[in-house]
């Protein structure tokens, strides 16, 4: 699925990648490697969620995910995710506890 995931994201979350790929780019990363780590380590945590939900729900992914992305962009996940990330804490588990919910 995880592959797919480019795919079902919306336009918004689509542009957030793509500036976050051309952040990596800016610093000498490949297009490829740089979206690839993207994927492993931003979004990849929801991918588990939507599969539970499908086989759950007995449903294709691509419309469980579809709904996901969304409901999640209407109540801000993606701007709560940016002010997570940006809160100050260097230390383990500071940083794990960020990492947790800003991916």
């Amino acid at each position: 699925m995880s592959a797919r995931l480019p795919k079902l994201l919306d336009a918004g979350e689509r542009a957030r990648v793509d500036a976050a790929v051309a952040t990596y780019a800016g610093q000498g990363v490949p297009e490829r490697p740089g979206r690839s780590a993207w994927s492993r380590s931003t979004r990849c945590y929801a991918t588990l969620d939507i599969a539970e939900v499908a086989g759950n729900a007995k449903r294709p992914v691509e419309p469980v995910a579809a709904i996901y992305f969304d409901l999640a962009n209407r109540l801000g996940v993606p701007w709560l995710r940016e002010k997570i990330a940006a809160l100050p804490g260097d230390q383990h588990w500071q940083m794990l506890a960020k990492s947790r919910h800003a991916g």
